[in-house]
């Protein structure tokens, strides 16, 4: 089976691309085993043969899935250099190396930049009068080891000597806060998981409100911590008894104010 296309990129020359595919790989990609798992809902029963694929868990679901990478790779194996003509051009228009634009905040500027061939951004700070760059969290160094990384949190407390920053390096969405000292950069030692993306620091610069999740991935609590105790002795402040509503926290603009927001559909 032969196919032949001509390719116009943004800006670019028009490209011929001719192939030529094995029409027998088709028939050989695989199945999955039919396992009939049964459901009954408001009187009416279904069967979903491919039930047990959700198990993420288990090794048959994984060789499954490498298997259909594997056919996937074998069925395109002609055009990899076409896919790989594609990549390349799409990256030579991204700007790798870049920087946002400063944001103000009292003394100092903050900002985050991308460099040359790495994934992640890195936050750092300046003074607003002048001076050298400030690296606060290099995401790059904190993904290290972890196939999958997400900053959720980055919130500087309102004296600027604390970092709270939240990360999940396993794409539940189930984040761990931690807290640096941004005058000796060193890290608290106490860690807080299954917290969510809200969190917001008090006044005083060592306290901060931080909402987590339930059984169900729900934000529905407000806990207060003190940065360098144990999490475990944090004061819950707010539950939401509907299972409608999700709970956050933040500051209002005037920083004067902390709220506790309850939302839903």
């Amino acid at each position: 089976m032969a196919f032949c296309f001509r390719l116009r990129l943004a800006l670019g020359p028009v490209r011929q691309y001719t192939f030529r595919m094995s029409a027998n790989l088709p028939n050989l990609a695989p199945k999955p085993v039919q396992r009939p798992q049964p459901f009954e809902m408001h009187g009416d029963r279904r069967v979903d043969e491919y039930f047990w694929l959700r198990e993420k868990e288990n090794p048959e679901v994984r060789a499954h899935l490498e298997s259909e990478n594997a056919h996937c790779e074998a069925y395109l194996a002609d055009v990899r250099g076409l896919r790989d003509d594609l990549f390349q051009e799409m990256v030579a228009r991204i700007k790798e190396e870049d920087s946002s634009v400063p944001e103000p905040r009292e003394e100092w500027l903050y900002y985050s930049r991308t460099e040359a061939g790495r994934q992640y951004p890195v936050r750092c700070r300046k003074p607003a009068s002048g001076g050298g760059e400030e690296v606060l969290l290099d995401c790059n160094l904190e993904a290290e080891g972890h196939d999958y990384f997400s900053l959720g949190i980055f919130e500087t407390s309102s004296d600027h000597r604390w970092l709270a920053f939240a990360v999940d390096v396993d794409g539940s969405e189930h984040y761990t806060i931690r807290f640096k000292n941004l005058v000796t950069g060193e890290r608290s030692p106490e860690a807080i998981p299954g917290a969510s993306h809200s969190l917001a620091w008090a006044a005083d610069g060592r306290t901060v409100f931080y909402a987590v999740l339930d059984e169900h991935d729900r934000p529905d609590r407000v806990f207060r911590h003190v940065v360098g105790t144990s999490p475990e002795k944090d004061e819950l402040v707010y539950k939401e008894p509907d299972s409608q509503l999700f709970v956050s926290c933040g500051k209002f603009r005037s920083k004067r104010w902390l709220y506790i927001s309850s939302e839903g559909k």
